[in-house]
C-alpha cells in the first residue's frame, strides 16, 4: 500500500513539472490596478500595470468594478505592451470588464499595460474596489503558463472638481474688486463736489 502511494505521488510530480501546462510555471508576474479620486461627471483614468514581466505573450483578465459607481468607456494599451500588441476588451456586462492582450514582441520588465478610462456615476463618498479576477497569462515561446498575482485598485468619488472651486474663487475675487472700484469712484466723486 506505501509502495503505490509514493508511486502515485511521484507520476504526480513527473504530471506536473513535464508536462505543459501541468502545473509547472515558466516565469511570474504581478498585475496591479491604480487608484485614484475623481468627483461625479469626470473621467478618470486607472492604470493596469505588470511587475516582473519575462517574455510574457499573452494575458487575459476580468476587473470587477461597481456598476454603480462607474462606466468604462475605453481601453488603450499602455507603454509596456508595446506598438505591436493587440488589446481587445468586452463592457457588456455591467460590473465586468474583460480584458485581454497578445503581442509577437514579449511583454518584459514593468510598466502599464492597459489603461481604463471610466465615467463616475457614483455621488460624492462612495467608492468602487477595482478587483482583477480570472487573470492568466502565457510565456511567448514555450506557452507554459505564467504565474499571475494580483493587487487590487479603488476609485473614490469626491466632492466637486478644483477646478469649479478655482472658478468660483475667481468670480467671487472679481466681484470684490469691482465692488471696490465703484465704491472708490464714488468716494472721488463725493469729494470733488
Amino acid at each position: 500500500m506505501k509502495k503505490q502511494t509514493i508511486c502515485t505521488i511521484f507520476l504526480a510530480l513527473v504530471v506536473l513539472v513535464l508536462i505543459p501546462g501541468g502545473g509547472a510555471w515558466a516565469s511570474s508576474v504581478t498585475l496591479r490596478v491604480g487608484s485614484a479620486k475623481a468627483a461625479f461627471g469626470d473621467t478618470v483614468d486607472v492604470p493596469i500595470e505588470a511587475r516582473g514581466a519575462s517574455n510574457v505573450g499573452a494575458i487575459q483578465m476580468v476587473l470587477v468594478y461597481d456598476a454603480a459607481v462607474l462606466t468604462p468607456e475605453t481601453v488603450t494599451r499602455g507603454t509596456l505592451a508595446g506598438s505591436n500588441a493587440l488589446l481587445e476588451f468586452n463592457a457588456q456586462t455591467p460590473g465586468r470588464l474583460g480584458l485581454g492582450l497578445v503581442t509577437l514582441d514579449g511583454i518584459q520588465g514593468d510598466g502599464t499595460l492597459a489603461i481604463v478610462r471610466f465615467e463616475v456615476i457614483g455621488s460624492s463618498g462612495q467608492s468602487s474596489a477595482l478587483n482583477l479576477e480570472k487573470a492568466e497569462a502565457w510565456e511567448i515561446t514555450s506557452y507554459m503558463p505564467v504565474l499571475v498575482t494580483t493587487e487590487p485598485g479603488q476609485v473614490t468619488v469626491g466632492g466637486g472638481s478644483s477646478l469649479w472651486l478655482l472658478v468660483a474663487v475667481l468670480c467671487c475675487a472679481g466681484l470684490i474688486l469691482v465692488a471696490g472700484v465703484v465704491a472708490g469712484l464714488f468716494l472721488l466723486r463725493r469729494r470733488k463736489r
